[in-house]
This record gives C-alpha cells, sequence and structure tokens, in this order.
C-alpha cells in the first residue's frame, strides 16, 4: 500500500509547545489533505508540550505508538518533523523507525520529502536497523567473550 492509496487509515499528530498557540492551523490543512486523498482520519492526538520532551511527558504521543502497535491506523501524519519531535536526530529516527516496524508508514505535510515511500528515508531506516543489529551482537559476543575471561581467571 503506497501513500496515495484511497481509504487508508490515518492517525493525525498535532503539537504545539505552549498553550497560548493553536493547533486548528496544523489540523484544517491535514484534514484537508485526508480528504483530497480520500484518506479516512482514525484519530486525532494533540499534545500541548515541547517537542524535546518524550513518550512519558506527551500523553497522546505515547498513545500514538500504542495504538500504532496495534495497527489502529495505516499512516501517522503530522505537520511537519519538528511537530512531531524535537528530540534529536537519532531519538526522532527511533520513532519512524519504530512506526516502520509496526508497519505504520509516515508523512509530513510540509516536507514532501520526508514520508515512508521516499527511497532515501526509506535506506536511512534500513541502514539505522542494520547497524543496532550489528551492534546488538557485537555486544553479546563482547558479554560473552568476557564472561569466559572471567571464568578462566577464576580458575
Amino acid at each position: 500500500m503506497t501513500l496515495s492509496t484511497p481509504g487508508q487509515r490515518i492517525g493525525i499528530y498535532l503539537r504545539v509547545s505552549t498553550l497560548n498557540q493553536e493547533t486548528e492551523n496544523q489540523l484544517l490543512q491535514l484534514r484537508a489533505l485526508c480528504e483530497q486523498q480520500g484518506w479516512r482520519v482514525v484519530k486525532e492526538y494533540v499534545d500541548v508540550e515541547s517537542g524535546r520532551k518524550g513518550k512519558r511527558e506527551r500523553s497522546d504521543f505515547a498513545q500514538l505508538f500504542k495504538d500504532a502497535a496495534h495497527r489502529r491506523f495505516d499512516l501517522v501524519l503530522f505537520w511537519s518533523l519538528d511537530r512531531f519531535s524535537r528530540e534529536g536526530i537519532t531519538k526522532t529516527i527511533a520513532y519512524l523507525q519504530q512506526l516502520d516496524g509496526y508497519g505504520v508508514k509516515f508523512k509530513s505535510l510540509t516536507e514532501p520529502f520526508l514520508d515512508s515511500d521516499n527511497e532515501l528515508v526509506a535506506h536511512i531506516l534500513d541502514q539505522r536497523a542494520h547497524l543496532n543489529r550489528n551492534l546488538r551482537l557485537w555486544q553479546r559476543s563482547r558479554y560473552k567473550e568476557t564472561r569466559y575471561q572471567t571464568f578462566i581467571y577464576l580458575l
């Protein structure tokens, strides 16, 4: 299923940093895109919190990931990457990778290059997953080697 497939179930994520800001400008354009594409909005997730805060502090962000894990929608749509997360590149890519692992696509409205169907984005996510797997394997081998050396030392 590509991003342009009509009938997709959409989870919209909105975030502002303070109570003085409104999500309405984001929401209207995100809903308009869904209508234009023939997508069905399943749920809107709204946080009034700094994007530098993680899932613990952003309750709707955390709920978005719980719902993604249960495949309650096919795609997460957000205004821009900085509305999704400002936790730094490593954490942000990890979030996108987590969605990808659940089989949920993502799309930024204002950054057309930032979506699951972009080959470069897909390649970055794949390479990061590959590096993480290699790191875990290396850590396990080092752990086993250290345990073996400790055992030999104790003899």
